[in-house]
Formats: C-alpha cells, structure tokens, sequence
C-alpha cells in the first residue's frame, strides 16, 4: 500500500515539472520571436555565421581551420591558415545537420543560438526545481510561484535575452558557454546534495565539464575546480566509509567525458598554434592586449563593475523606450582596447536576481558546514574576477557572471523562509523587481538591435521597426498613392552612393522622430533623382529630415528641395541638421510632367550626410 505521504510528494513534484515546462514553453516562443527578430525565418545567415559551418566541414579530417571568407577580419592567421578564436562546440553541433542538408550553409546560427538558450532555461530550471523541493519551508504552491517567477526572470531579464537576440558568431559562441556552464552546475548540485543516483549525477557533470571545455574556457575554468571539489568529496567519503561513496574505479570512468574534451581541445590548440596549451595568437591578428596592459589587469576590474552593475545616467532616455544598452565607460582608457560597445547593467536589467544571488550567497556562507558549496561559489567568483579584468567590455561578457548568480540565486531558493522578516520582504520585492527586469531588458534589447546593432539584417530591422515603432505618416490623404520607391527613376546623379528603397542610405529601416516610415527614400548627398510623373497625379508628398541613426554619426546637416522639369522649384527646405525634427513636404504638381528629388550637403561637408524621404509619393485622386 502506497504512503499518502509519499503520493503528496509525488504529485508536488509533478506539479512543479508542469509549471516548469509551461514557462519554459512560454520563454522560448519569446526567445523564437527574439531571435528572428520576429520574422519567423529561423534558416536566415548572420553575421560571420558561415565561420562555424566551414570549422564543421572541416574537423571531421581533422582540419581546425576555417575559410578565411567565412571568417573575415575576426579570424587569426597562423603557418598559412586561417583560424577561429572561438571553441569548437557550435561547428561540431552542426555536423550532422550540415550533412543532412548541405544546401543550410551559413544558415544554421539562429537555430543554434535557440537550441543554446532552451538548454540554459532547461538547466536553470533544474537548479531551481531542485532548491524549491529541498526547501521544507515552503508550500507546493509557494514553491510552483517561485519557479515561475525565476523562470520568466531568467529567460526574460538577464543578458540570457540580449544573447538570443542576435545570432551573430560572438552572441552564439557566448550563449553555449552559458548553457553548458549551467548544467554543469545542475549536475554538481545533484552531487552535493546527495543525489540516490551518484554515478549518473557524476557522469552528467563530466559529460557537461567536457562540452564546456570545448566551448568557452572562461566558462569551463571553474568547473575544473569545481571537478577538484568533487574528487576531494568523494575521497572524504571513501575514507569515512559512507554509502554510495564512488571508488576509484567509478570515478575514472564518470571522468572520461571531461577527459574526452580536454584531449580534444588541446588538439584544437595544436593544430592551431602549434601547442596544446596555446589559447591565442596575437600575430597578424588586430589586437595585442600586451600594448595596453595584457590579456587580463585587475587595474580593469574597477570600470567592469561600474559598467555591469552601477546605473550609468546614459542607460536612461529622455524618450520611448527610455531604458537602453550605455556606451562602455572606461576610467583608464590606456588600459583597455579602444573600442567602446554597449551594456546594460544588472541593477538596472536584473535586480531581481542580484538580490537573491546577494541573499543567497549570504546565507550559504554563515551556514556550517556545506564546504563544497562554499568552495564551487569561490570556483564561479573566479570567473567574474577574471572577466572582470579583461581588455574589453561588452553585453555579451555580463552572461560571464550568470554561473555565480544562478548558483547563488539557486541557494537562496533553497533556504528562503516566508515566516522570517527577511524572507517576507524579499517576497514583497520580488513581483516588482522581476517587472523592472523584464520590461528594462526586453525594451533595451529591441532598441539596441533596431537603432545600434549593425549585424541585423534589413529584413529583421525591418520587422523590429514595424512592431516596435509609431507609423509615420505625412498626411491623411484619402486617394491613391503611388510611392516613388515602388517606380524605377528615370535619371538619377549620385555622388557617392545611389539612392536605397524604403531604407536608408545606411540599409536601416527609415525612422525620424522616432517614427517608422514603411516606404520612402534613402539619399547620401549630394543626389538628385527624377521620376516621370503618374498621369492624374496632383501632388507630391513627403516627411524629410535625417534618419535617428544619424544621431551616432558626427554632425550631418543636409538641405532637401523639389524641383519640376521646367526649371521650378516647388519646394525647399532649408538646413536641416540632424536633432530638427522631420519637416512635411507637401507640393502642388502644377502640370509637371517630371519631378526631381535633390538632396544637398547643407554647408558644411558630406560627412554622415544621410537624408530620407519619408514616405514619398505622388498622390492621385
């Protein structure tokens, strides 16, 4: 006769399993979305994304090389070959795919990316779950609330999101050194806690130590130690002859998959380098750190953390969406690469998991005793020490310190008690701060890929503005319109570049003010166009200024006109700099049988000289 007891227990974990597959469903239809840039088209190419489909057509010989075309000026050239300086676990995911449909060349990044981010929900989940049902304080309701609330947090407001909205080569490398880091994690803490099935708890964290080596190494490095740990535990219970304690035997097998992938990776380094124990070649390569101060300088730790984790006053707009990615500040520029891209930091995108890993980590260090846990959460500081340090800061880099807070967030989990002021209130805080995360990384990330991020491509900005974007609109015309990006010119003078279709000269989606124009033309001055003008039109009509992306870009100022094949000219706008609002053009035809655009440098130069016409269009009755 089955325990009641034991029935209870089983359907709270059933429960939990539930609510957990629902959020995890639920994060990933967002992360889809994300990372198509709500195109739907996950079989899309991205930047440098063909450099690890060539890595996969060529380590099955045993080639570590790449095609330099694939890789372009991010690869490293060495003895006559072209390298990556990327772990090999993205290129050898896609050989089988690749050789399934060798047609998906260069188009395998975003499933990947995907694939990725499902993992690293799916490994967070597991970490959650687990601290939820060792935690005896909390009710099965409580503990279903908690998971879903850190599963949407997690998925939604971290830089796991800003990984998986863009599938470029450094977001994806990045997004699987996250993943399998932190199921690592969930394995280890299968271990620690004594899971009934040590062997395969063993196993699984060797098998994920081994992927990771093969991934990212900053990401592997503490696992190492953390291998250490478990080694020295298993010694620990050998010599006090407790049950279930592995022999040497079991250990050596459950370590060959780590094995496995340290003897690979120092074969990459080999026919890389030349060394198994070489990371890196500088040589011929566009950076050499030891001219500003080496790979890593605790000097840098300082500008890292104020980038990651203070509220720079660049991080907020005085317009929608009012929260974005802040250009990286550094306090000692001569110590770091003088390239200076974008991060938001965990106080603003985060809050809700640095005050629970700030809780966690806490609690877990007054507790007697739990000296593996004490010593993994050393391992992770590590990491974040030593990314702290490096040469450069970017986004990317802040899922670097994602092990540590989970792991720390993970514990709190496990020891929150709602019947303590402290738990109370952390409870209370939770619900607002996971809006705050949420809401300032989702509205930061599509900014960032719609008005800063270079690597998306026209069809996803495209989709990004339309969603995200006011439509612009000229005016309330009730007739027809034919818009002259739909019409081949008749004569066009470019003196530097011919105009674009419905983006910018720059190949973005047309915005002003903040407002996305779905047709229009994009000009770089000087230009003049001509269209032959449409039997029955009226007018012409159009919203010109400098696109926002202007903005980044020096100081432009342009000067737009309108003029007709018998030497008039309808319309003229004067000088318009890039903060001037876009200016109406609304003309009265008069007969003429041909209309000329011409856009002119302002006065003061062509540089960045990008103007649009929004919208424009001969109207008809």
């Amino acid at each position: 006769m089955s325990s009641p007891i034991g029935a209870r227990s089983q359907s709270g974990r059933d429960r939990l399993a539930v609510t957990a597959v629902a959020c995890l469903l639920v994060v990933a239809a967002v992360h889809a979305g994300f990372v198509t840039y709500f195109t739907g088209v996950l079989a899309e190419r991205e930047f440098l994304s063909g450099s690890f489909d060539s890595l996969a057509r060529r380590l099955p010989a045993w080639d570590a090389s790449v095609d330099e075309e694939a890789i372009g000026w991010e690869g490293i050239k060495d003895h006559g070959k072209t390298f990556l300086y990327f772990g090999p676990w993205p290129a050898l995911v896609r050989i089988v795919p690749l050789g399934l449909f060798p047609t998906m060349y260069g188009r395998w990044a975003r499933f990947s990316t995907l694939a990725a981010a499902c993992i690293a929900m799916a490994a967070f989940a597991w970490l959650a779950a687990r601290s939820l049902g060792a935690n005896p304080r909390l009710s099965p309701r409580a503990r279903r609330l908690w998971l879903a609330g850190s599963l949407v947090g997690f998925g939604l407001g971290t830089p796991l999101l800003f990984l998986v909205s863009c599938a470029r080569v450094y977001h994806e490398a990045m997004a699987w050194g996250l993943a399998l880091s932190l199921a690592s994690l969930a394995a280890f803490l299968e271990i620690v806690r004594g899971a009934p099935r040590r062997r395969a708890a063993f196993l699984l964290f060797s098998t994920f130590l081994g992927a990771t080596l093969l991934a990212r190494l900053t990401f592997a490095l503490p696992l190492c130690l953390m291998a250490v740990v478990l080694v020295a535990g298993e010694a620990t219970r050998a010599l006090r002859r407790r049950a279930g304690a592995l022999g040497l035997g079991s250990l050596a097998a459950a370590a060959l998959p780590a094995a496995a992938g340290a003897a690979y990776a120092m074969w990459y380094n080999l026919d890389r380098f030349g060394s198994p124990f070489k990371l890196f070649s500088y040589a011929g390569w566009y950076a050499d750190p030891a001219k500003f101060g080496g790979d890593f300088n605790l000097m840098r730790i300082p500008s890292a953390l104020f980038n990651y984790f203070a509220v720079p006053a660049a991080t907020f707009l005085a317009h929608p969406p009012f929260v974005n990615l802040a250009h990286t500040v550094y306090f000692d520029p001569a110590i770091f690469f003088d390239w200076h891209e974008e991060t938001l930091s965990f106080t603003v995108g985060s809050p809700w998991l640095l005050l629970g890993a700030a809780l966690g980590a806490w609690a877990l260090l007054r507790e007697r005793g739990a000296w593996q846990a004490k010593a993994a959460l050393a391992a992770l500081a590590v990491q974040a020490v030593l990314i702290s340090s490096y040469f450069f800061v970017t986004q990317r880099y802040a899922a670097e310190f994602m092990p540590l807070l989970a792991f720390a967030y993970a514990g709190w989990l496990a020891r929150i008690d709602h019947g303590t002021r402290l738990g109370r209130g952390f409870a209370w805080a939770f619900a607002p701060l996971l809006l705050v995360s949420v809401l300032a990384t989702t509205v930061s990330t599509v900014y960032w890929n719609l008005a800063t991020n270079g690597d998306v491509p026209l069809a996803g900005r495209t989709r990004l503005a339309s969603l995200f974007r006011p439509r612009g609109e000229v005016s309330e015309w009730k007739g027809r319109r034919v818009f002259l990006s739909d019409v081949t010119p008749a004569e066009q003078k470019a003196g530097n570049m011919e105009l674009r279709n419905d983006q910018s000269i720059a190949g973005r989606p047309i915005v002003m003010g903040g407002r996305y124009y779905a047709h229009g033309l994009g000009m770089h001055a000087p230009c003049a166009a001509t269209w032959e003008v449409p039997a029955g039109a009226v007018a012409f009509e159009a919203a010109v200024g400098l696109p926002d992306e202007a903005r980044q870009c020096g100081t432009p100022a342009v000067d737009f006109a309108v003029t007709t094949d018998d030497g008039r000219t309808l319309a003229a706008s004067g000088t318009i700099d890039s903060l001037d609002p876009a200016r109406p053009f609304r003309v009265e035809l008069g007969g003429a049988r041909r209309l000329t655009l011409v856009l002119g440098d302002g006065g003061n130069g062509i540089d960045c000289d990008h103007g649009v016409w929004g919208g424009a269009a001969f109207l008809l009755p």
